[in-house]
């Protein structure tokens, strides 16, 4: 689903009902690929894009190789208004 680029700020009641979807804390597997500012990663056969800083490509070892991530859900969008009308 491709979300317009428009940023929706949600207040604290609206964050509590999304906790649902906010489920991917850190992400495990292997680097697939690498770029300045973005990673695929390789957990259990499923390929997650990844968007990081800049900063943190460097850290990097080669592809091929086991990464652990720290993952922060950004909602945006359709998705952000369809759950703050829920």
């Amino acid at each position: 689903m491709d979300l317009p680029p428009h940023r929706t700020t949600l207040g604290r009641a609206q964050i509590r009902q999304l906790q649902w979807c906010l489920m991917i804390a850190i992400l495990r597997g292997v680097l697939i690929e690498k770029h300045p500012n973005q990673a695929i990663v390789d957990a259990g056969g499923v390929g997650y894009e990844v968007i990081i800083p800049v900063s943190t490509y460097p850290h990097f070892l080669e592809t091929g190789n086991e990464v652990r991530l720290r993952i922060h859900t950004h909602l945006r969008g359709i998705l952000a208004r369809k759950a703050a009308r829920n």
